[in-house]
């Protein structure tokens, strides 16, 4: 038995029947992706500026030594 990684958009037309057509098959099992419980990069930024992680500064320069501060 081998393993393979297939990328499928499950958005789309195609790609959900794709993923209707490997579940329908009985000799394929599906093993969850360690990396999918992980919270995507913009949702970790989300959830930081709720929390007040944010600098303000007036320029590019104030932002920089803020944040070396």
């Amino acid at each position: 038995m081998a393993t393979y990684t297939i990328n499928i958009n499950e958005t789309t037309k195609e790609g959900k029947s794709v993923l209707a057509l490997l579940r329908s098959l009985s000799s394929i099992s599906f093993v969850k992706d360690k990396k999918a419980g992980k919270i995507s990069s913009i949702d970790e930024s989300l959830a930081e500026a709720r929390m007040g992680k944010t600098y303000k500064a007036k320029d590019g320069f104030d932002l920089i030594d803020k944040c070396l501060k």
